[in-house]
């Protein structure tokens, strides 16, 4: 189990938990993706409800980002942006080689911050003594979206960061099943709201990624989970 969580660890945060892993033994940690969100998520929600008091909601949550972003090395960021500069390039083999390139282009700038306005925006809608929980359960579901992507849609590529991980359905599914169940005990009906897109997310916009891209990268992974995490904010803070 401790190998398992140290795997997961040292794939998606920056923590120094066995960097010489190889990819097999980072895929035993798939099971551990929500729970490592849930714990980079509440301590960045802890930042940000402890600095609300003293520079105000806003500011306050975006620190609470920035320490996120900071602790996953702008990994899941990092997707999206390069996933709407490959989804704006034709054909496949464009889009598939723009998201390769580490330049960003106008439309990732535009998106990603639009993006990371709606997540600020959005998280400042609730009150400061519910980030923790929030910032919590957003970050175990975007992991949670992650798994059940890598569980339904094939991977696009024959090599890539994603790639050691296709075909393993029943763990993915399983990770996803807990992590949505999770999220409804957390977050209550507001729970419910949010599963419903996520899944919405991941299936919908999964099928276009097939079609458009010929299946899920390393990227597309990254921007499932930051809009997952938007998603779960939005359904906290409709009123």
């Amino acid at each position: 189990m401790m190998r398992r969580l140290r795997a997961a660890l040292a794939f998606l945060t920056i923590v120094p938990a066995g960097r010489d892993m190889t990819a097999d033994a980072m895929v035993l940690g798939l099971p551990f993706f929500p729970l490592v969100g849930l714990i980079v998520g509440g301590v960045a929600g802890a930042l940000a409800a402890w600095l609300t008091p003293h520079l105000g909601r806003f500011t306050a949550v975006a620190i609470g980002l920035g320490l996120q972003v900071g602790l996953t090395r702008n990994l899941h960021w990092d997707g999206l942006l390069d996933t709407i500069d490959g989804l704006g390039a034709f054909p496949r083999e464009k889009a598939l080689a723009a998201m390769r390139d580490p330049r960003i282009g106008g439309a990732a700038a535009v998106g990603g911050g639009i993006c990371l306005l709606l997540y600020v925006i959005l998280a400042a809608r609730s009150p400061a003594a519910s980030y923790p929980l929030l910032f919590a359960a957003a970050g175990m579901a975007g992991r949670g979206a992650m798994a059940l992507a890598l569980a339904v849609f094939p991977y696009a590529r024959r090599d890539g960061l994603g790639q050691p991980f296709a075909g393993r359905s029943s763990a993915g599914v399983l990770v996803a099943i807990a992590t949505l169940v999770a999220l409804v005990i957390m977050l209550g009906l507001r729970g419910v709201a949010a599963a419903v897109l996520v899944l919405l997310l991941v299936l919908l916009g999964g099928r276009y990624a097939v079609r458009r891209l010929g299946g899920f990268t390393g990227d597309v992974y990254g921007a499932v989970e930051v809009l997952t995490e938007v998603l779960v904010l939005l359904s906290a803070a409709w009123r």
